[in-house]
């Protein structure tokens, strides 16, 4: 048995420009935050009214609609139409700040001299609001998690290679808010970051057996993840990006899997994170890395669904970066908030499937209309 993608979906403030990220093509963000003196990249809400289901909506908080409508994104190009399937699909989320901004929002409303709470906007108020409205959206009724961090890649991996699930939508979400950009700013945790951003990237994991009995050809197959955090840990400008924990997660990768042929890293430059991610690239000899992070911001974890997202279609030769399509790629992913670091290694599918891609299938477009160009 095998884990294998068959679809991703990406609500982020550099759209769906994967080229763009991979070849480090994306012009820098024009907006300068206030709070942390960083450019800026956000997502334009406008970007998520085509997914997300008018009747829910208003119920939504600003974070539950981008994330839903990256989830509704993947359900669409892995094809997962018949109701079956999604009533069988289940959603792991990974989050540093969760609903921190409603909560914010709520809590200023709280203190404020005339307290109206929204009853419509205060159940968002819960860490798992966001994937508890995107399942209700679509319809989602298998196992629904949501992780603090980056451990998302593990934790499903273990889920379909032990039987208990089938199929999950994997991902990581994460807004930026005034609140946080202070708070960051306070802490010197700006320091080695370039640039702030904010979004939703989820892929669709599936047994083979699973992806073959509904016809589905695979993007790419998860071979190994691993996750390993910082002993040492403060949330303390660039000592946020520690690398040990990285060191070992990418060693417990290495074991399990030959060195890749692309690397899609996580640090910033001059950090020990950054450090230990070149050394890996050196001593495995690794044909060609690079640091999506420098061109989209950082997005926390976010930044770590995207990796996946951009191994996936650097695989199945979806984003044209003007290079051959990579057989195999290591991705790695840090929370900065906890020092918690993963390693995932992504590789060509052994076999095609027998419907619904064809060797363009990463090239697939994603259509609000509900079609699959």
């Amino acid at each position: 048995m095998s884990v294998v993608v068959t679809g991703y979906g990406l609500c982020t403030g550099v759209r769906s420009d994967l080229a763009g990220v991979l070849g480090g093509t994306l012009e820098p963000p024009a907006e300068v935050s206030a709070g942390a003196g960083l450019p800026v990249r956000r997502v334009d809400d406008a970007e998520t009214a085509p997914w997300v289901p008018r009747r829910l909506a208003r119920k939504m908080d600003r974070i539950s609609r981008i994330t839903t409508a990256a989830v509704g994104q993947a359900i669409q190009h892995a094809r997962l139409d018949e109701p079956d399937l999604v009533r069988g699909t289940g959603l792991v989320l990974s989050t540093a700040f969760g609903s921190a901004g409603v909560v914010s929002r709520v809590l200023a409303d709280v203190l404020s001299d005339d307290p109206v709470i929204s009853p419509l906007l205060f159940p968002n108020v819960v860490a798992n609001a966001a994937a508890g409205q995107a399942s209700i959206a679509f319809g989602l009724r298998g196992p629904n998690s949501v992780l603090g961090g980056v451990g998302g890649l593990m934790y499903a991996f273990d889920m379909l290679a032990s039987g208990r699930a089938e199929r999950l939508l994997v991902g990581g979400f994460d807004e930026m808010t005034d609140v946080y950009e202070r708070a960051l700013a306070a802490t010197g945790f700006s320091v080695p970051v370039r640039a702030i951003g904010e979004g939703a990237a989820v892929v669709v994991l599936e047994t083979d057996d699973a992806a073959r009995g509904r016809g589905a050809e695979p993007l790419a197959e998860l071979v190994a993840a691993s996750v390993a955090s910082d002993l040492e840990f403060t949330l303390d400008g660039a000592s946020a990006y520690a690398g040990d924990g990285m060191a070992r997660s990418l060693a417990a990768v290495a074991a399990q899997a030959p060195v890749p042929e692309l690397f899609l890293g996580s640090g910033w430059p001059d950090t020990l994170l950054r450090d230990s991610e070149e050394r890996y690239v050196r001593r495995a000899i690794v044909d060609a890395a690079q640091w999506p992070k420098d061109a989209t911001g950082e997005m926390f974890a976010c930044s770590a669904a995207l990796n996946a997202v951009l191994a996936a279609a650097a695989i199945s030769g979806g984003p044209d970066a003007g290079r051959p399509a990579p057989r195999s790629v290591v991705v790695t992913a840090h929370d900065s908030s906890r020092g918690q670091s993963e390693a995932a290694y992504f590789r060509a599918p052994a076999a095609a499937g027998a419907v619904g891609g064809g060797e363009n299938a990463g090239n697939r477009a994603v259509q609000p209309s509900g079609r699959v160009a």
